[in-house]
């Protein structure tokens, strides 16, 4: 198209498509920005903060577990006392305080002898609860 001069409709069709690409690019740039500012405020979060004893309040999160918290899970008398939940607590609730668990007392994670132990029977309390939700 060198040379030729475009009609207006066909200059204006030319813009409106420029334009279309440099908004897209922009929307792609700030949608990247986005996303690099959420994954730089996750990385500013510690991972594990340490949680009081007794049943889990808010957002709190486990340590790696101590003998205290394996013997409780081996001693708990119900699926509900494993994992420290209310017999009316939701599925999510159950999920979340499940995942909670199982990476605390991972025998791959945990130095705790009997931490293997504990492990499975948080697994196994979390699928007999959940297949009641």
């Amino acid at each position: 198209m060198s040379g030729r001069h475009l009609r207006p409709a066909e200059q204006k069709k030319k813009e409106a498509a420029a334009q279309k690409g440099r908004d897209a690019e922009r929307e792609r740039a700030e949608r990247k920005r986005r996303l690099e500012a959420g994954f730089q405020q996750v990385r500013s979060r510690p991972l594990w903060t340490s949680r009081p004893s007794g049943p889990p309040r808010g957002g709190a999160r486990l340590n790696f577990a101590d003998e205290k918290e394996v013997d409780r899970v081996l001693k708990a008398g119900s699926d509900y006392q494993v994992l420290q939940l209310e017999p009316g607590a939701s599925a999510a609730e159950a999920k979340k305080r499940y995942r909670q668990m199982a990476i605390a007392l991972h025998p791959d994670k945990c130095d705790v002898p009997r931490a293997g132990e504990a492990f499975h029977r948080v697994v196994t309390a979390y699928r007999s609860i959940s297949s009641f939700l």
